[in-house]
């Protein structure tokens, strides 16, 4: 998150988030990039679905986050860190539009519609991609939580599918939900307790994301963001047992080694 904070600073006096470059040659490039480009077929050729550049989204999105603070160039941002860094990457971000929301309600972008009685429609649904299940949600449930060795990326999808919730890829097998927690519990401690240090904190600021806008424009037009919720949980408690279990053993053998030595 420390590599954010810069982003909470005024930009100028009279205007502390900056201008809206919604029509900025830049912010319209970025929009397209996100996109990707779809499958596309000429005849009996099909050209593969090209996934967005992440990388060159994130320097974009940052980029312009020194100009304007505009939630949805936050939103790029956290998707970019969650596709480059793991459903760790997502932690940052999302504290970042907690702290624009709570710190900066009253010039953050998209601005509210001072024309229609401040309207916050463009606002909301700027942090709508945080519940869409063909955007945020879909990276996230893909997205490596921890590598267990010797199995390779544990995601959302594959606790889903140990679960019996999701069926397995057509080339991949279904992991029994005994033989991932014994694969975690070989992750090294400190990669573990930070992935769910980070999960945890992802977990609290999207519950607190939902609380500020309830607070800000009432149940009826706040956003509902139980599908993220739900699965930031899961993955944090998932990651919480097998993260007390190995605080546990080293203690264990923390106490066998000093009755050795003794």
């Amino acid at each position: 998150m420390a590599e954010l904070d810069e982003f909470l600073r005024e930009i100028a006096d009279d205007a502390p988030c900056g201008p809206n470059l919604e029509y900025d040659p830049d912010f319209v490039a970025l929009e397209t990039d996100v996109l990707g480009k779809p499958e596309v077929q000429y005849g009996d050729t099909i050209s593969a679905a090209v996934p967005p550049e992440w990388k060159a989204i994130k320097r974009s999105a940052s980029q312009l986050l020194e100009r304007s603070l505009d939630l949805r160039l936050v939103v790029y941002l956290l998707r970019a860190n969650l596709a480059l860094q793991g459903a760790a990457g997502m932690t940052g971000a999302l504290g970042l539009i907690e702290r624009l929301l709570d710190e900066r309600w009253d010039s953050v972008h998209p601005e509210l519609d001072a024309d229609d009685n401040m309207d916050p429609t463009l606002r909301i649904n700027s942090l709508a991609a945080l519940n869409d299940s063909a955007t945020v949600l879909k990276e996230l449930r893909d997205a490596t939580l921890v590598v267990m060795p010797g199995l390779g990326p544990l995601t959302l999808r594959t606790l889903e599918i140990a679960a019996g919730e999701a069926p397995p890829a057509e080339d991949g097998d279904k992991l029994a939900m005994d033989t991932i927690e014994r694969a975690v519990q070989d992750v090294a401690p400190d990669v573990l307790a930070a992935a769910h240090d980070a999960l945890s904190r992802a977990y609290d600021s999207a519950v607190n994301i939902e609380a500020l806008l309830v607070r800000q424009v009432g149940h009826g037009n706040a956003l509902n963001l139980d599908g993220l919720t739900r699965m930031l949980k899961r993955g944090r408690d998932v990651l919480a047992v097998q993260d007390d279990g190995a605080a546990s053993t080293a203690a264990d053998d923390g106490g066998a080694a000093d009755e050795a030595a003794a």
